[in-house]
């Protein structure tokens, strides 16, 4: 970049996709992040809108995390903010730069007074020869490799829980929803809230996993409210699950779409075949009408390609919700 000298200070890309790409820190605030006010401006979408920040003050640079989503390293420690050396590697989630100060002369052996100060509240001084024990218990000194390796949930949460609290949700929400739905609609005709619930739920349970087919939708007679009310919810449970899957899972978004659309699914196949009493001939998949004169095992299986599709489209959708900035 223009303006470098032997004495600028910058940051070094290490890896794709900022490898070998130089930014000078010529500002008393470098801001980085995913917005276009941005000084150093990372598109990836695991990078907050104002991610980090480096300062200067006084005489050295600093790192300040803006709490941001998945965090920023310091030599593969998180850190909120830090001093910075010349030297440091410093990670945005998991896009690595190097830090360059050259008027750093912190990590020479310098006696200075300042640096004797602040050595002397950390050193360990040796017992005496007097107070020494004649035979010092053996003790095992932690790698730095273990002393500087993140824990495992620093960065983000598990795929597989978020996969399956969004199936929870996507039930709760979607289910749950409708079947408190029809007895608000019995109470209010004057009917008791709570004295067919338990039929209406085993009658939605059977048919609750059909309801997510694009199809049935478009055969909905709209004119009646409470239909759009129904399906609204169908679509505001996936909606929702997607979002906890993408927010507890902090992975690719595609990727944990796909899972949980392939585990509800699933999930909703087993409960419609326990609802059904085990008998699979009975399943309406199997008469989805989605190719006619099929016989029907081919059909069966169109019918959950094609619902996993349209959870699919509805999961993805929700991931896409999930905030990555602040």
């Amino acid at each position: 970049m223009n303006g470098e000298n032997e004495n600028t200070v910058k940051l070094t890309g290490l890896g794709a996709p900022h490898k070998d790409k130089t930014y000078v820190l010529d500002k008393e605030e470098f801001l980085i992040g995913r917005a276009r006010d941005c000084d150093l401006r990372m598109e990836e979408n695991t990078i907050s809108g104002r991610h980090a920040k480096i300062l200067k003050v006084q005489d050295h640079y600093e790192i300040e995390d803006l709490q941001s989503t998945n965090g920023t390293f310091l030599n593969d420690m998180r850190v909120s903010r830090k001093r910075l050396r010349s030297g440091d590697k410093i990670k945005f989630d998991q896009f690595e730069f190097l830090f360059t100060d050259p008027s750093d002369v912190s990590r020479t052996i310098v006696a200075t007074p300042s640096l004797l100060a602040e050595a002397q509240k950390t050193v360990v001084r040796p017992h005496p020869p007097s107070a020494v024990p004649l035979s010092p218990a053996p003790t095992t000194a932690p790698s730095p490799a273990v002393l500087s390796r993140p824990s495992s949930n620093v960065r983000g949460g598990s795929a597989a829980a978020g996969v399956v609290v969004a199936v929870i949700l996507a039930f709760l929400v979607g289910l749950g929803g409708n079947i408190l739905f029809q007895q608000i609609l019995i109470a209010g005709s004057g009917g008791s809230l709570l004295g067919s619930a338990w039929d209406n739920a085993k009658s939605m349970a059977r048919i609750y996993p059909t309801m997510h087919q694009a199809h049935l939708w478009v055969k909905a007679d709209f004119s009646r409210w409470q239909n759009i009310v129904s399906i609204l919810l169908i679509i505001l449970s996936v909606v929702l699950a997607g979002m906890a899957a993408q927010a507890i899972g902090r992975r690719k978004r595609i990727p944990i779409a796909l899972a949980f659309g392939a585990v509800f699914v699933l999930a909703a196949l087993v409960m419609q075949i326990a609802c059904l009493q085990f008998r699979i001939q009975a399943l309406p998949l199997l008469y989805a009408g989605l190719v006619r004169g099929l016989p029907p095992w081919p059909s069966f299986a169109l019918g959950i390609a094609y619902i996993f599709g349209v959870v699919f489209v509805l999961s993805l959708v929700g991931t896409l919700l999930v905030r990555r900035g602040r």
